[in-house]
């Protein structure tokens, strides 16, 4: 019997249980961190103290003293040491804002609110922790946890309420700046039409647009004369122009007398690429551009791209190759017509890779145009300013693998070393082509010469400017100018705009303390930078002597703004961001010219001279002076604000474009409209407010500013930014606001106040994804196509529903929230059998049966490159490091290529079979190869070699793959077995028995510990990698699917299986659990890949896409009614009010509402083919079992099966009478019904074999006529329903397959559709050709299909309003490239996204159904439509003409 415990020691027992429970006093950490706060904290009281009195803010001590008590309960009661050392971060921030305002004297208003506010909390922070603290032991033991937490909630309020009270004091002191005070311009203020050098901005704007009358887009201001550039004074460096005047092909340009250079030859001689490299200031770009400048004065300069990296465009590597091409064709006009036709074939060339953009704008125009393009020179200037990531510069990657093609240009590059470059230029096919000098080893001499000229020629110029004595300056003050540059031409030209600076009009003064400034610490240290820096604090110190806190302040906003800029602006334009009184911009920097190009055209933009001022004024260890120090976090918080602050002024239409079915392309005057209505400082506050945001102190005033602009004007941005092009970055600023709210340590009160800002957030980047192909084209179907798909419980639409005005209800097309596929990608035109991700999650590539391998970007779904293969590509993988693809083909062989150039690297040979599965290591080095010949094969990734074949399989090889470490290779085959073995002997080492059906997928996670394996029996299985013991079985896939494709997350946390049940499934890797099933593809999902992330997933599938995954939230949604098959045929009743829809099942819809009424009994097979009875109550199905159904859809009931065909029915149809019933089927014939009874009574053969694919009764029921088709027999027959005797028939030996046939209403003509895109109409009567319309993009399968689902243009006005009159042939509403046109009016109506576009089409009146390939039957009511149309019609001739 078990004895009783006496209930003291109980409670002693649950008392000292409980004791446990609290921190221990040897937490070190903690009690480090809480004494640093309290110190700082100290010092804090100390400081409010003389704050409170002096200042008159009494509330701060308290506060303060507040604190301290918070402080010491906190070393009892928290153990979140990361939220105290998180606080002793910002308690320094604190002391020093406290500091400045004691010290400044006295406070404005709006600073002594932020105090008291401050103070506030403070105290009500110190009331709840007194709770705490007041307590009953006993109480606080029991609730340790709960009260841990809420001290954790408290200490983060805490530092939120220093960090954000910090942030915008400083802003107030250091910067002058007070959102009541100088940003006085609020909500309601609209941009009153304002032309800002209208020609100019049109023409930047047009640049980007015009890509649609075949010019590429282009940086306008790359060209080299486009900005303020000096050339070489004559007499200074002559060695290194000398040298390449020589590369070119010329002696030398003999300018002196005009005459003109030795001719070019056709084809130059020597090395194509000539590199300058040089370090900051020594002079490259005033080199680069005196070259480009005389071969445009004697005709051979072909083009120039100047980079600079504060211009978006000039700094757009993507930019660089289509401007090329531009110029190039601006020389050459036969070049230019090539570059159009490469336009037009590849439109969205603009987000292609760089090697592709070169192929085809460049290289192969110059291979068509041949002898009519001359020799020319292009200079790239500035490289290293490019905004080029890669390990490896990109723009010299491509050049290398096309150099080759490029034999009629001779291309000049300078650069900075930077290490991407020079290795560019050191590996590859590069380094034996290209001549180099390197300007910071010339001897110093030799520079010192070269500016000693210049420092001479300048000063001398000034000196007769300002009648100085002659003896001015000195040879000794312009030899101690020559030491003091140190070989840097940057030093010597901002020493000559410093002495002639106008606003001094001293010369002799400015060049005495600049040496006086300067000469003192020469002897300190012998780099070059030293001297430079003393230089720029010189000429700040001589601007401002003396300078006022305010004038300090005024002069931080605005220099610190030029200087992190992403896009310079002009003076008016930066006053207007930064809501400064005019001319305040130069007045600020009037005396600061000689280090900042400030222009006279108020048009023109303000510049730094030279980059190594930014890197002076930002860095406190090189500007001794504080006062001139930008702090950059502070200054980006600070343009953040001003660019959330400017779009206050969005609205809907903001280019006052007004219909929305017209494309951007098409509205002839929009850059004009771009220019008037979204001015510059605009234009730059919509392209990098998220910029400036991420890199900015957060507070809760710019949080407010996000929360309002995402409630208020997130969409009217949206449409901003598919006016200017800018929509891929867009999508990226939207997960960058995203990314950095996650990462800001909020209070719970802050986190529920912006929640739904970033919900909002969240919201409209699955917009932008979903409808990126369209609103990327016409900005207003934001408000029309994209709101009008958008799920309802989204807070999107609850927020911005308004906005929708277009007049059509939609029924059934809607999920209840966003779905988890984020992009649908369109582009292979057969089975998508791989997909992987690049390294950097930035690209996609996937491999097809259609014998490519296609890039894809990630951010915008759009194609980057396409890699051709010669046969089936089977699989596919990226290179570790990212550089290379190998792809394994059906015709045994193995592909490598160049991922930066698109350059096919090499073939490797020697399988016996396909090559089902590849490989790289993970250092790059070697690929394995599994194939059908039942082995691995081993290769050197960088000569090709083959290095070990691995035997050991009894079956085809299907999956391989590298553990993390390398050591070891994985196997699967259909032998049912995983083999492992040593990647570096090739030795077998374990074979692992799997399935009951054959290994398909292999996986490895990540920390090689485990292997997962699909199969073809449904299943999943986990595995040990080292044991090869069984760990778990997943389960979840249906309907026999088999599993085609797994793999880990980088985690090694989850799992993803792809099958042939359509599906994707998530799955807990630690627990086997099914987290989530996707659904969207339309056929078996080959292949499956993680991001390096873990945010998304990539699916390859039968259905020839490729679709991106959110692999985060991935939750089942509610989901419309649908049909479970997805080849579905939609057909209106006669009187419009039902529509019918067929699969393996029959379901009766209500038009109206778009509710389903009736599912009648499942038919036996799937329907091909629907028609109504005229008098809507029946409805027949032709179906692939050789059978007719009858079907009641009034009572829902089935009620005859009419057989007699020997093969597929692929066309039925009523009579106009409804008493028959003909049917045509691949048996050759076509059979005529009973309507009533069902019974057979005619059949009519076909003279010459050939299946019947559709039939048409004439509208008095005597004809029918017939297409025949399939490759053999084309022809149109017309028949007697009487007799059945052929009356006509025309054979048409031109085309593949006929598929479509009807009559028209009047009977008098036959309209007829083939599957290689002809349409033609027939005189029923004579039988005589009327009309031949060639132009259809696919083969269609119905005279109503080819009409609706992809018609001839609409303009061609040979189909509507032609002589033939068979525009009443179309129906009102047809479907064409993705949209719903209403014919009538020649209009778009709406876009259809991926997920909703049919595979069959009804119209009836005003409303369309949508049989989708998932199963969905959509209707839209166009009700209203006309009404809605007709006054946008007229706006719309005046901005398209």
């Amino acid at each position: 019997m078990p004895t009783t415990m006496p209930t003291g020691s109980k409670v002693h027992s649950v008392t000292s249980k409980l004791a446990s429970k609290l921190p221990s006093s040897s937490n070190e950490k903690l009690k480090s961190a809480c004494s640093a706060v309290v110190e700082g904290l100290k010092i804090t009281l100390a400081i409010a103290k003389d704050v409170s009195g002096s200042l008159g803010v009494p509330g701060l001590q308290a506060g303060i003293s507040g604190l301290l008590f918070v402080m010491d309960v906190v070393k009892k009661t928290s153990r979140n040491t990361q939220d105290v050392e998180e606080l002793s971060k910002h308690i320094d921030s604190l002391n020093n804002i406290l500091r400045i305002a004691r010290d400044g004297g006295s406070l404005q208003p709006a600073i002594v609110a932020r105090i008291n506010k401050f103070s506030k909390t403070c105290s009500a922070t110190t009331m709840d922790v007194r709770k705490i603290a007041c307590s009953s032991v006993m109480k606080r033991i029991i609730n340790y946890d709960s009260d841990s937490q809420e001290m954790s909630d408290h200490i983060r309020t805490m530092t939120w309420s220093i960090q954000s009270f910090t942030v915008e004091t400083t802003l107030a002191i250091e910067y002058a700046l007070d959102e009541h005070i100088h940003f006085a311009k609020e909500v309601g203020i609209r941009i009153e039409g304002k032309l800002e050098d209208v020609g100019k901005k049109v023409e930047q704007i047009n640049a980007k647009l015009d890509f649609q009358d075949g010019n590429p887009p282009r940086a306008v201001l790359a060209r080299f004369d486009c900005k303020d550039r000096a050339k070489c004074l004559g007499g200074t460096r002559t060695a290194i122009l000398d040298e390449i005047y020589s590369w070119i092909g010329v002696k030398k340009f003999r300018s002196r007398n005009g005459t003109a250079p030795d001719k070019l030859p056709k084809d130059p001689v020597g090395r194509p690429i000539f590199w300058i490299n040089g370090s900051a200031g020594t002079g490259k770009t005033t080199i680069a551009f005196t070259v480009a400048e005389r071969c445009r004065r004697y005709g051979i300069l072909g083009a120039s791209f100047f980079c600079s990296r504060d211009d978006a465009d000039c700094s757009n590597p993507k930019l660089i190759f289509p401007t090329i091409a531009y110029q190039l064709g601006q020389l050459c006009p036969a070049f230019k017509v090539q570059v159009a036709q490469a336009m037009k074939s590849h439109p969205d060339i603009g987000y292609s890779s760089l090697s592709y953009q070169l192929e085809k704008l460049i290289v192969e125009p110059l291979r068509s145009v041949r002898t009519s393009f001359h020799a020319s020179a292009i200079v790239l200037d500035a490289l290293d300013e490019c905004k080029d990531n890669d390990t490896t510069s990109t723009i010299l990657s491509a050049l290398s693998l096309h150099v080759s093609g490029l034999s009629k240009l001779k291309i000049l590059v300078t650069s900075r070393p930077e290490r991407r470059i020079t290795t560019a230029f050191q590996s590859g096919n590069l380094h034996p082509i290209t001549q180099r000098v390197v300007l910071h080893e010339l001897h110093l001499g030799v520079v010192k010469a070269d500016i000693k000229r210049y420092l001479k020629s300048n000063l001398a110029a000034i000196c007769c400017y300002y009648d100085l004595k002659s003896v001015w300056p000195s040879l000794e003050d312009i030899h101690r100018l020559v030491d003091l540059s140190f070989g840097l031409f940057i030093f010597a030209a901002t020493t000559v705009k410093f002495i002639e600076d106008p606003n001094y009009s001293d010369p002799t003064n400015q060049l005495a303390c600049l040496l006086h400034g300067t000469i003192r610490d020469t002897e300190k240290s012998s780099s070059p930078y030293r001297h430079l820096d003393q230089l720029y604090a010189q000429v700040l110190t001589h601007a401002f002597p003396d300078i006022s806190s305010n004038l300090a302040a005024r002069l931080k906003r605005v220099l610190g703004s030029i200087i992190h800029l992403q896009n310079p602006l002009s003076p008016p334009a930066l006053e207007q961001l930064l809501g400064l009184r005019t001319t305040t911009v130069r007045q600020t920097l009037l005396n600061l010219h000689s280090v900042i190009i400030v222009p006279e055209n108020d048009s023109h933009v303000i510049r730094l001279l030279h980059p190594s001022f930014f890197d002076f004024i930002t860095d406190p260890t090189r500007c001794p002076n504080p006062k001139f120090v930008v702090n950059t976090k502070t200054q980006h918080a600070l343009i953040a604000r001003a660019c959330l602050f400017t779009m206050k002024c969005l609205k809907r239409d903001m280019c006052e474009i007004k219909n929305p079915s017209i494309l951007n392309s098409e509205i002839h005057d929009l850059p004009t409209r771009i220019a008037r209505h979204v001015p510059p400082h605009l234009q730059y506050a919509c392209r990098h407010w998220a910029f400036h945001f991420e890199r900015g102190m957060v507070s809760d005033y710019l949080l407010d500013l996000v929360k309002e602009f995402s409630e208020k004007y997130l969409l009217y941005w949206l449409e901003v930014c598919s006016l200017l092009g800018e929509l891929r970055n867009a999508l990226l600023a939207l997960n960058t606001v995203k990314q950095s709210l996650s990462t800001v340590t909020l209070p719970v009160q802050q986190t529920i106040s912006i929640s739904d800002a970033v919900r909002l957030l969240d919201d409209c980047e699955h917009f932008t994804r979903e409808f990126f192909p369209v609103l990327s084209i016409s900005s207003l179907q934001i408000y029309h196509s994209g709101l009008l798909l958008t799920p309802r419980q989204t807070l999107l639409h609850s927020t911005y529903g308004p906005e929708l005005l277009c007049p059509v209800k939609i029924h059934n097309a809607l999920e209840s929230t966003w779905s988890s596929c984020n992009r649908t990608m369109e582009g292979h035109v057969s089975n998508v059998t791989a997909v992987a991700f690049s390294p950097d999650g930035m690209h996609i590539v996937s491999a097809s049966s259609d014998q490519t391998v296609r890039m894809w970007d990630t951010v915008s779904g759009s194609h980057l490159n396409t890699f051709q293969g010669r046969s089936i590509a089977e699989s596919v993988a990226f290179s570790p490091n990212g550089m290379y693809i190998v792809c394994g083909f059906y015709d045994k062989t193995l592909q490598l290529w160049d991922v930066a150039t698109g350059a096919h690297l090499t073939t490797l040979v020697g399988h016996k079979d396909s090559v089902r599965s590849v490989a790289f290591s993970p250092d790059n080095t070697r690929v394995v190869s599994g194939s059908g010949d039942r082995t691995l094969r081993l290769w050197n990734a960088l000569s090709g070699d083959h290095l070990k074949t691995l035997t050991g399989h009894s079956s085809m090889v299907i999956s391989v793959a590298f553990s993390k470490d390398g050591t070891r290779i994985m196997s699967g085959s259909e032998d049912r077995t995983v083999q492992v073995w040593d990647a570096i002997t090739g030795a077998h080492l374990k074979t692992i028995r799997l399935h009951s059906g054959s290994v398909a997928p292999l996986a490895f996670s990540p920390d090689g510990t485990q292997i997962a394996s699909g199969s073809w029996d449904s299943t999943i299985q986990i595995w040990d990698s080292v044991t090869g013991s069984y760990l778990r079985t997943l389960k979840g896939h249906t309907g026999g699917g088999v599993v085609l494709s797994v793999a880990f997350s980088p985690d090694g946390t989850r799992l993803v299986s792809g099958s042939t049940d359509e599906t994707l499934r998530l799955w807990d890797a630690i627990s086997g659990a099914h987290l989530s099933t996707l659904k969207g593809h339309s056929h078996g999902v080959l292949s499956v890949s993680f991001s390096p992330d873990g945010m998304h997933v990539v699916s390859g599938s039968s259905d020839n896409t490729v679709r991106l995954w959110d692999a985060v939230t991935g939750s089942p949604i509610k989901r419309p009614d649908r049909h479970s098959d997805h080849k579905l045929l939609v057909a209106f009743s006669p009187d419009g009010t039902r529509i019918v829809s067929g699969s393996k099942d029959v379901v009766v819809w209500d038009a109206v509402t778009g509710a389903r009424s009736k599912r009648l009994k499942r038919v036996s097979s799937l329907v091909l083919s629907l028609a109504f009875s005229p008098d809507g109550t029946q409805v027949v199905a032709g179906c692939a079992d050789h059978t007719l159904h009858l079907l009641d859809i009034v009572n829902g009931v089935h009620l005859k099966t009419l057989k007699g065909h020997c093969s597929r029915v692929h066309s039925v149809v009523y009579s106009p009478d409804g008493a028959r019933i003909a049917s045509g089927s691949l048996d050759n014939t076509i059979r005529l019904w009973d309507a009533v009874t069902g019974s057979h009574f005619k059949t009519i053969r076909m003279r010459r074999s050939g299946p019947v694919t559709s039939l048409a009764f004439s509208p008095d029921g005597m004809r029918i006529v017939s297409a025949s088709g399939f490759a053999f027999n084309r022809c149109v027959r017309m028949w007697d329903v009487v007799t059945g005797v052929q009356l006509s028939m025309f054979e048409l030996e031109s085309v593949i397959d006929i598929f479509s046939v009807a009559f028209s209403p009047d009977g008098k003509r036959i309209v007829c559709g083939s599957s290689d895109h002809c349409l033609w109409v027939w005189d029923a009567i004579s039988w005589t050709q009327l009309l031949e319309i060639k132009g259809h993009r696919s083969s269609v399968h119905s005279v109503a299909y080819s009409l609706k689902l992809d018609p001839p243009s609409l303009d061609d006005e040979r189909l509507v309003g032609s002589d033939v009159q068979v525009a009443g042939l179309i129906p009102c509403y047809i479907v064409q490239h993705g949209w719903i046109y209403a014919v009538n009016w020649k209009q778009r109506i709406c876009w259809i996204p991926p997920s909703c576009r049919p595979i069959d089409l009804a119209v009836s009146g005003n409303s369309v159904a949508l049989g989708t390939h998932d199963g969905r039957v959509v209707i839209l009511d166009f009700t209203g439509m006309d009404s809605y149309l007709q006054p946008l019609i007229s706006s719309n001739s005046s901005r398209t003409s």
